[in-house]
């Protein structure tokens, strides 16, 4: 029983931390699909409901290069600056933002005991 109470105190922390945090989170499962993202992050992006971008899929960002993304299937955490054209990105998400933007983004990793990745982690 303790030990149950002390995960779900555990799991409640990272909760809060993951949604209370000032930067940017996004959460892919191990097939880069997103199935989490933080407040910071969306308020960032100009998106309302995080309904209108889970899903999406990690490997189709316009704004990572064709190198960052091999980099990142590779399981090498990557870090670089990335250009966000709201006016072009509009037809993949509902976003009340226009132009330019830029973002620096690390992309880690989340491993299991066999060291094999369950989830990326985008950052920015």
């Amino acid at each position: 029983m303790e030990q149950t109470l002390e995960n779900g105190i555990a799991d409640n922390l990272l909760h809060n931390i993951f949604n209370d945090l000032s930067v940017g989170l996004e959460l892919y499962d191990k097939d880069g699909l997103m199935i989490d993202v933080n407040y910071s992050r969306l308020r960032s992006m100009g998106i309302k409901d995080k309904k209108d971008i889970l899903g999406y899929n990690l490997f189709n960002y316009t704004s990572f290069s064709d190198e960052i993304k091999e980099q990142v299937r590779k399981g090498e955490t990557v870090r670089f600056m990335a250009k966000y054209n709201f006016d072009d990105v509009r037809h993949l998400f509902p976003t009340n933002l226009s132009g330019i933007k830029f973002f620096e983004i690390t992309v880690s990793f989340v491993h299991n005991e066999k060291s094999e990745i369950t989830n990326y982690m985008v950052i920015s």
